[in-house]
């Protein structure tokens, strides 16, 4: 959750490679990093001496967010269920 409050409030996010979402967010709203205090603290110097890479993921950051939004959660899951409620019904 704190990573879409980040990204909601237009800040750039900095992940470790282990963290099972980082795919998604990599290169788009932020750095993927090894999971190690020395990679950690090059990302975090790449983004305060590059405005241009920090300023291009914050205008990132509600785009990418929107696709979070619990409405189309939830209409994706409603369209999931109703698929599988059609296929169980073809079953019985």
């Amino acid at each position: 959750m704190s990573v879409l409050e980040a990204l909601a409030c237009g800040i750039p996010i900095i992940l470790s490679s282990r963290c099972s979402i980082s795919d998604y967010f990599k290169n788009k709203v932020g750095l993927v990093v090894k999971p190690s205090p020395a990679s950690l603290a090059r990302a975090i110097l790449q983004l305060l001496n590059n405005p241009e890479l920090t300023n291009f993921f914050k205008k990132n950051c509600r785009d990418v967010v929107k696709y979070f939004d619990i409405n189309r959660v939830v209409r994706k899951l409603e369209e999931i269920y109703n698929e599988i409620k059609g296929v169980n019904k073809f079953f019985h």
